[in-house]
């Protein structure tokens, strides 16, 4: 009996989506994704706009040294012509006493800023301009569509005049920067990172809260904030992309509709 219990909430989550006549190519909304409740409920708060722009909702991300990273060069694509490659980054072809070894594979670790787009589809955008496989690619962690964010990324073997000519390539992207290129033997891990620093901006707030009366209520609601911290949801952008949702698929998988999973897909 209970190992039938997943499958029969699996088939009651599919069908309340098919009830509402829900679009994989949809956006998916916060109510969707179960992001409803509050951690001090009782608490009088005040309507602001967030995310409003990319702009109001800035990641950077922290290196496992504790070094926030923020774009420290700006390149230009001419700057890839006299871009000559240091010999000290070649790899030795011999070890440190002398005998052959082989050659190690090199990683290019930059820094890559972005906006408006989640980190599958800046690395998507950014392999066509290299000319190299997404799966190449390897970073830390995802960050957010809707902001602007800085973090590290490696691809191997991928040579820096090479991402250094990217843009001027017809598909590139003016949504995408990149900085601080050096080649390292070894590729970025999932999770090698100490966590992020956010920079959120509230639009939209009414005149009387700004007001010297209404500032208690903003008052204590950050105080309720630094007291009791807030509900760390998952995110829309950790359900998929906005043509496929990972949810329904596995929902149609544990209900045994192969066929509806792979129309998902």
């Amino acid at each position: 009996m209970c190992s039938l219990r997943p499958c029969l909430l699996a088939k009651r989550c599919l069908g309340r989506l098919q009830a509402r006549c829900y679009s994989p190519g949809q956006r998916l909304t916060a109510q969707e994704a179960g992001i409803t409740e509050f951690r001090t409920p009782g608490l009088e708060g005040f309507p602001a706009l967030l995310k409003q722009a990319p702009h109001d909702f800035q990641v950077h991300e922290i290196a496992p040294g504790g070094e926030v990273l923020y774009l420290t060069r700006l390149w230009k694509p001419e700057d890839a012509d006299g871009h000559a490659e240091d010999p000290s980054e070649q790899p030795s072809s011999c070890s440190s006493d002398g005998a052959p070894k082989p050659a190690e594979r090199r990683h290019l670790h930059f820094r890559l800023y972005k906006e408006g787009l989640d980190t599958m589809e800046a690395v998507a955008r950014l392999a066509r301009c290299v000319g190299r496989s997404k799966r190449s690619f390897r970073f830390a962690g995802t960050k957010d569509r809707c902001a602007s964010t800085v973090q590290r990324v490696s691809c191997a073997g991928l040579r820096p005049e090479a991402l250094l000519r990217a843009p001027r390539h017809p598909e590139w992207d003016p949504r995408l920067r990149f900085s601080d290129l050096e080649q390292r033997p070894y590729e970025l891990e999932l999770g090698d990172l100490a966590g992020n620093r956010f920079s959120v901006v509230l639009r939209g707030v009414p005149a009387q809260v700004c007001s010297d009366e209404g500032r208690s209520a903003v008052d204590r609601c950050f105080d309720a904030l630094a007291t009791n911290g807030f509900i760390n949801y998952f995110g829309e952008q950790r359900f998929g992309s906005q043509q496929i949702h990972s949810f329904q698929v596995g929902a149609a998988l544990l209900a045994g509709n192969y066929e509806a999973a792979l129309r998902l897909i």
